[in-house]
């Protein structure tokens, strides 16, 4: 089985500026100067490459490119996570939409020697005409769509609990329960369809139980279960499985007073992740996404798991 390591590398100041509307200033981010070399050093032990995305205002910091810089050099993947990491991305005019992009783009560019050719939208807020312009700018891929029916739900109660406030969080629709769980070309009218687009959808690996989210988030509340019922299934059906950490999932949230709901302690965590990473590394063959796209493979589900 082959699979991918994705690392959203959301600074903590996208944490701060959504719960109190304001960023703290650091003067290198937390999840560069510390959860970052966590991820790295496990990467490394068990001898795999990931990929990272990561926020253009982040690359903007001179404290922080040395930390990109290390992504680089180990042999991982940098892809563009946008620039200013908005909640509400989707929603943004084409106009705004692009200078996210394109910011981010020539930020990390400078930084890699060549051009990035993946894409996560902040939030997986994604939708057709995010998808045109990606296309359009040449990307190769785009790693934004959460092929589930209850994912918007989800992220909708949890977000509207954090904000003691009714929110809807536009990160896809129903028909996004039935999208292929593998790598396609999708249709440019309907995302969630195979179609003739040049650009590579990636979709985010989810449980075989009503495709219900298995990244990093819902297993450290809902337990490692969630992860092995997902590995197995992946398995069973020869499917390239797609899986997400966020790199505050190996910060300190205490020392920062940072309170996420069902994320355990940092002791709790490191071990979740660290198990996950050695099934990953023992049992699949993991590689960067790029590799992955180029190479042509993990296109598995293109059309029969579009119905599972």
């Amino acid at each position: 089985m082959l699979s991918t390591i994705q690392v959203d590398l959301d600074s903590l100041w996208t944490y701060d500026r959504y719960r109190y509307k304001q960023m703290s200033e650091y003067p290198v981010d937390p999840v560069y100067s510390q959860s970052l070399q966590s991820f790295l050093d496990l990467f490394a032990k068990y001898k795999v490459k990931a990929t990272f995305f990561v926020i253009g205002k982040d690359a903007e910091n001179h404290k922080q490119i040395k930390y990109i810089k290390t992504i680089i050099d180990q042999g991982h993947e940098i892809a563009n996570h946008s620039m200013n990491h908005l909640p509400d991305f989707a929603d943004l005019s084409l106009t705004e939409i692009k200078q996210e992009i394109v910011l981010a783009h020539n930020l990390l560019k400078a930084l890699m020697s060549k051009d990035p050719v993946g894409f996560r939208a902040p939030m997986f807020c994604i939708n057709e005409q995010v998808l045109c312009l990606l296309e359009d700018l040449g990307y190769k891929y785009d790693a934004s769509l959460m092929p589930s029916a209850v994912f918007p739900w989800l992220m909708s109660t949890a977000h509207s609990l954090l904000k003691l406030k009714l929110l809807w969080i536009n990160c896809g629709n129903i028909r996004w329960g039935k999208a292929p769980r593998g790598i396609y070309h999708p249709d440019k009218q309907n995302m969630a369809n195979p179609g003739a687009m040049k650009i590579k959808e990636v979709p985010v690996s989810v449980s075989n139980v009503l495709r219900f989210p298995m990244h990093s988030t819902y297993v450290f509340t809902l337990g490692k279960f969630l992860f092995d019922s997902g590995f197995n299934f992946c398995l069973k059906n020869k499917l390239t499985l797609h899986y997400v950490f966020h790199a505050i999932d190996l910060l300190d949230l205490e020392a920062y007073s940072v309170r996420l709901p069902g994320f355990k302690s940092l002791t709790k965590r490191q071990l979740i992740c660290e198990q996950i990473v050695k099934k990953l590394a023992v049992h699949s063959q993991v590689m960067t996404t790029e590799d992955l796209i180029l190479i042509g493979k993990g296109n598995n589900g293109l059309h029969s798991a579009a119905g599972i």
